[in-house]
């Protein structure tokens, strides 16, 4: 029998948004195909402008897709920022050499999306809003997209958040115009079950979670999972940081686990590693030891001895290639670390299909076609010159972009996510070793 020491409120699934198309209806495109991205540039040609189907709002953009962005340039996750506003800049040149969107050129406006501790993105949002962009990209952070989605929303312009994980932003009240390109954490459920049942038939796993949203949506992605393929959740314990590692790690020695999932919070640390301490006190080989990508950390300083040396923990997002990493460099030469910006690449040119499949800029018809544009239809294309190509031989598009697929579902959310393998060496550091994308799994 699975043990809980707290109930976790079920995963919210209720948020109300605008149906997606089942198909598309393709006006007539044109002859001659745009040039493709790869690295040429020609003249403007006319984007194919599928009709729109009965699902789309009345159209309301001016025929040109402007974009801004709010993304951090200043603040505690200001070193984000330059690879992230980079890969902007180079989506949109790649878009606008291709022809730009329904036959014009994309605009884009950055603004500084700023610290969840001051009130900078409000005032931000509202100077994009003056400039009429159609689709903000941004925040990366989960609280300052709550804060900016009710003005989105008055504003009726799209949000597609690249760095915002927290499952509670599914139920937000949006309007239909929230989107994401970094998946929900619960989908790290989904991903940790697989990697567990690849090492383990009939793994009986315990999660250790901090009680809040994400824990919650672990726990039901996990347990699922595991259950489909002949596994068990065996026990989901609540994390007090204030209480004994000691005698947790003893109660979760009791139910003689195959594997043990740390799912707590980043503030947390060295609680987190006192305990992963003493369950290998317990016996608990290190490898059945996993950490998910909120306490991702290098324990070295935390953990003497070597103790962690083959635990393995997720980190959500893909890692680019050094192609693409020299790109952003051209950019911004002050680019230093690339986290985010796949996701933020992929962002902007969900918008830009969704505008062209759309045949309209405006925020409310963005928003109603990302869906389509990222997992319409058979014709796989993984850049915007390639599904524009689909699209002029009357093909259904699904964007699988920079990052990976996407597949977003009715609730704007990505059905797959990227993530990171890590396998922990002998000094206590995570070692990135493989990255794996699996699909959603079904909650039902």
């Amino acid at each position: 029998m699975r043990a809980s020491l707290t109930q976790t409120p079920p995963l919210r699934e209720d948020r109300l948004r605008m149906p997606r198309s089942n198909r598309l209806l393709r006006a007539a495109v044109p002859a001659l195909l745009i040039a493709v991205l790869a690295g040429c540039t020609a003249a403007p040609e006319p984007d194919p402008t599928p009709e729109p189907t009965a699902t789309v709002p009345a159209p309301s953009g001016d025929g040109v897709l402007r974009i801004g962005t709010l993304l951090p340039t200043t603040g505690g996750t200001a070193v984000l920022g330059p690879a992230m506003v980079a890969a902007v800049e180079i989506a949109v040149r790649e878009i606008n050499e291709a022809g730009g969107v329904n036959g014009a050129p994309v605009e884009v406006f950055h603004r500084d999306s700023g610290d969840a501790g001051e009130e900078r993105v409000e005032a931000a949002f509202g100077e994009l809003a003056e400039r009429g962009v159609d689709v903000v990209v941004g925040p990366s952070s989960s609280v300052l997209v709550e804060r900016v989605l009710p003005l989105a929303v008055e504003a009726g312009v799209a949000v597609i958040t690249p760095g915002a994980s927290y499952p509670e932003l599914t139920a937000l009240d949006d309007d239909g115009l929230l989107a994401r390109t970094m998946p929900s954490a619960g989908l790290q459920g989904i991903a940790l079950s697989q990697l567990i049942l690849q090492a383990r038939e009939r793994p009986e796993v315990v999660l250790v979670h901090a009680g809040d949203g994400t824990g919650a949506a672990i726990d039901e992605r996990l347990s699922h999972a595991l259950e489909a393929e002949g596994g068990t959740l065996a026990a989901s314990l609540e994390f007090d940081p204030e209480g004994d590692s000691a005698a947790l790690a003893a109660q979760i020695a009791e139910q003689e686990p195959s594997d043990v999932v740390l799912a707590t919070r980043g503030d947390q640390l060295e609680q987190t590693a006192a305990l992963a301490q003493a369950l290998i006190a317990e016996g608990l080989d290190a490898e059945r030891l996993w950490f998910t990508n909120e306490n991702l950390a290098d324990y070295g300083p935390l953990v003497a001895g070597g103790a962690l040396e083959g635990a393995h923990g997720i980190q959500i997002g893909a890692q680019p290639d050094d192609a693409f990493v020299q790109r952003l460099q051209q950019a911004d030469p002050a680019v230093l670390g690339t986290a985010l910006a796949l996701e933020t690449y992929d962002a902007v040119v969900l918008a830009a299909l969704a505008a062209i499949l759309a045949a309209d800029d405006g925020g409310a018809s963005v928003a109603a076609l990302l869906a389509d544009a990222s997992g319409g239809g058979p014709a796989v294309c993984t850049s915007f010159g390639a599904c524009i190509a689909a699209l002029a031989d009357e093909q259904d598009i699904d964007y699988d972009g920079l990052s990976g697929p996407l597949d977003l579902d009715a609730s704007g959310d990505p059905r797959r996510g990227t993530f990171g393998v890590h396998v922990y060496d002998a000094a206590g550091a995570p070692q990135r070793t493989e990255q794996i994308a699996p699909a959603l799994v079904s909650a039902g």
